[in-house]
């Protein structure tokens, strides 16, 4: 699937701050006038997510209870694979408030930068193992949701 790119100008909040501004505003400009440090280090908790092993499987630590996990095992049979795709299965939507005002593009680029961000973390966390990190969408369906997973690859 096509890479999707940042459309600067679908971002509705940075055009107003920019038409405030000047012409010269930049992204940088917009997140000092609208965050702050504390923030951007919660974000690192986002991208730069913590991960951990449970029976051989790679889960996402956020979230991760074993409760959770022995429930999609016996539902799925214990497939491992399976029960990694939907443990770690997030909705671009449901991950920060007001998805609604963000255009779909701009989702989808938010999606497929979370799983490039969440690959090279498992890549460096764990130099053994193989991950396949999904942004899924269905590109026909423009109500369809984003979604970001991950399971390991096995033979």
């Amino acid at each position: 699937m096509a890479r999707m790119e940042l459309r600067i100008d679908q971002l509705k909040d940075f055009q107003l701050w920019k038409t405030a501004n000047s012409e010269n505003f930049s992204l940088g400009d917009y997140l000092f006038g609208v965050s702050n440090l504390e923030t951007a280090i919660v974000f690192t908790k986002l991208f730069w997510a913590d991960f951990l092993n449970h029976e051989g499987g790679i889960f996402l630590a956020d979230g991760f209870t074993v409760e959770n996990y022995e429930k999609w095992k016996e539902e799925l049979d214990g497939d491992i694979k399976s029960i990694e795709k939907i443990i770690n299965l997030r909705y671009v939507a449901d991950l920060l408030p007001d998805a609604d005002d963000i255009s779909r593009n701009n989702l989808i680029y938010f999606g497929q930068t979370l799983a490039d961000i969440w690959e090279s973390k498992l890549t460096k966390t764990f130099p053994e193992k193989l991950f396949l990190v999904e942004c899924d969408f269905d590109k026909d369906d423009l109500e369809s949701e984003i979604t970001v997973t991950l399971s390991q690859v096995r033979e």
